[in-house]
């Protein structure tokens, strides 16, 4: 098989996916993520108003169809388009890119689907040929909303079954959801639509997450990873995300997620032996599997710290510094070697009085702003107090010194 020009190919081992826009003067190219499609159009003199999707099978029937208004009229922007790999492809397949400069053989077991992509502008007189994205009304509490049952048909079994099951529902073309938190819920289907996975805050995250688990949307777990690994999570908060996510099969990326998560890897697997009632066996055993892992990258780590500091005994000192929030929670960990320093002091004694310890100034240049106190054996040394800039300190030989640093 040889792809066309204006055909973009996507292929794992299950399925086949290929996208085609046969409109002149117009070019479509996939994000490097393969998440997105972008369009660029040669001339000026037409204004985008609409990009209609079209998901189709090799049989020629439609499984779902999509319309996207611009935000801005007649301003292109980026197109989600992956929401429709949950049909196409494994939940658990990466699709590849096909080049169009290869030949490419199609298995006989695999699905094929294809994508048609036609956009209207604003001159553009031609009537809809796809359905619009609302197609039906959902009563969350006292709210009303427009919804595609579609969309949350094939991401959902619980909305799958509300939209096509045989109740009465169906039948008065009236769907409700009760018992919700109707704020949060309204967000939560919003960001379904609109495929933002972002939120204010981590709780907002974890009640989106309960909703996911709720309506038996997992999918939704692995999109929201990126946004959960910009966020400082408490160690409640750990136990409720393993909880949540971990009722489902997750991959490597969130299991080292919930380890870096924890201030430990001693406490990670305690908190998984708790929650090991509540988890399947693959869950536990992959995040064990990764808090393994971590533990034996911080023990080279530490390894090679002490080995280069034993190396120049007279010159460095390996100090460990946490940057610790107020509830404990770890923001930061960081191995270093800074300059070990030796005074003496002639005291008139036969011999003199030797101190030695490490370069205070150069631990201060790794500590971020914000964190004005660091605590080293019990004592506390602040950043705007004059120090020595010898902080006296004797570790073993085969040991690093502990610092922790503190807002307050």
């Amino acid at each position: 098989f040889q792809l066309k020009e204006s055909m973009i190919g996507l292929a794992s081992q299950s399925a086949h996916l290929f996208l085609s826009l046969e409109q002149s003067g117009w070019s479509m190219s996939l994000s490097d993520d393969r998440r997105s499609l972008d369009f660029s159009l040669e001339t000026d003199d037409q204004r985008l108003s609409r990009v209609d999707l079209k998901l189709i099978k090799e049989d020629d029937a439609t499984v779902i169809s999509q319309v996207v208004i611009p935000s801005y009229p007649g301003v292109p922007r980026p197109i989600r388009i992956d929401g429709f790999y949950s049909v196409v492809f494994g939940s658990e397949e990466e699709p590849i890119l096909m080049c169009s400069k290869t030949n490419w053989w199609i298995q006989e077991s695999a699905n094929v689907y294809r994508m048609e992509i036609r956009l209207y502008f604003d001159d553009d007189s031609s009537p809809h040929s796809l359905t619009p994205i609302v197609s039906s009304s959902l009563d969350v509490g006292s709210t009303r909303i427009g919804v595609s049952k579609e969309l949350l048909g094939i991401q959902s079994n619980y909305f799958c079954n509300l939209f096509y099951g045989d109740f009465a529902e169906k039948k008065k073309d009236k769907y409700e959801l009760k018992k919700v938190d109707e704020k949060a819920c309204l967000n939560f289907i919003k960001s379904i639509h609109e495929r933002t996975w972002a939120y204010s805050s981590v709780d907002d995250a974890m009640i989106a997450l309960e909703l996911a688990d709720g309506f038996e949307m997992t999918l939704i777990n692995n999109r929201m990873l990126p946004y959960l690994k910009t966020c400082s999570i408490s160690k409640e908060g750990v136990r409720e995300l393993l909880v949540l996510v971990g009722r489902s099969p997750i991959n490597k990326e969130f299991a080292r997620l919930i380890v870096d998560a924890c201030r430990s890897t001693s406490e990670c697997v305690s908190l998984v032996n708790e929650c090991s009632s509540d988890l399947p066996m693959a869950t536990s055993l992959l995040v064990l599997s990764e808090a393994h892992r971590k533990a034996i990258e911080e023990r080279d780590e530490s390894e090679i710290a002490i080995q280069n500091s034993l190396r120049d005994r007279e010159r460095k000192a390996p100090v460990t510094l946490r940057c610790l929030e107020e509830d404990g929670t770890m923001m930061r960990k960081k191995i270093l070697c800074l300059y070990w320093l030796r005074k003496e002091h002639d005291l008139g004694y036969p011999q003199p009085i030797v101190e030695e310890g490490f370069h205070w100034p150069d631990l201060w240049e790794h500590v971020p702003s914000g964190f004005n106190t660091v605590r080293i054996e019990g004592h506390d040394y602040t950043r705007d107090v004059y120090q020595d800039p010898l902080l006296l300190c004797y570790p073993d030989a085969d040991s690093i010194v502990q610092a922790d640093a503190y807002r307050s």
